[in-house]
């Protein structure tokens, strides 16, 4: 059978210029539309096989801005423009600070997936396992359709 895949579920022949974050998302949507696989069980196995790249996603800020890591006790680390990342049980929340829109004097503040928690991992050596597989499965629940 040859599928067609395409818009958000598009996870091969990805161009260098195109968003290629989580795509272990849309091919977990694909194994349970097509081969009833068990979205949870497709995930852990592509993170046994190692295949981490499948779990980073990213995140750009423009120069007129900052990217910070804000940990539990409310101390801020500061992040690379561009920068990779994954859900984790541990870790902390990523924020853009950008600057005061016209007439107004507070920077303002953007949580970059709020509802998580994530650690950064531009080194791939600083990947250490610790993923949230529960953000994976919610993600691929909204791509699949009954």
């Amino acid at each position: 059978m040859k599928v067609k895949r395409k818009g958000i579920y598009q996870y091969e022949g990805l161009g260098w210029h195109m968003n290629q974050s989580a795509l272990v998302i849309p091919m977990a949507a694909e194994a349970k539309m097509l081969h009833d696989i068990n979205i949870e069980d497709f995930i852990q196995q592509r993170l046994k096989e190692g295949h981490i790249f499948d779990f980073l996603l990213r995140t750009k800020v423009p120069r007129n801005s900052r990217l910070v890591m804000v940990m539990d006790d409310g101390t801020e680390i500061e992040q690379q423009r561009i920068c990779r990342y994954y859900p984790s049980k541990q870790g902390g929340s990523l924020v853009k600070i950008m600057p005061p829109l016209e007439g107004k004097e507070e920077y303002r503040r953007l949580s970059i997936d709020s509802q998580w928690k994530v650690k950064t991992c531009n080194n791939m050596k600083d990947f250490d396992g610790d993923v949230d597989i529960d953000y994976y499965v919610e993600e691929v629940k909204k791509l699949v359709i009954d």
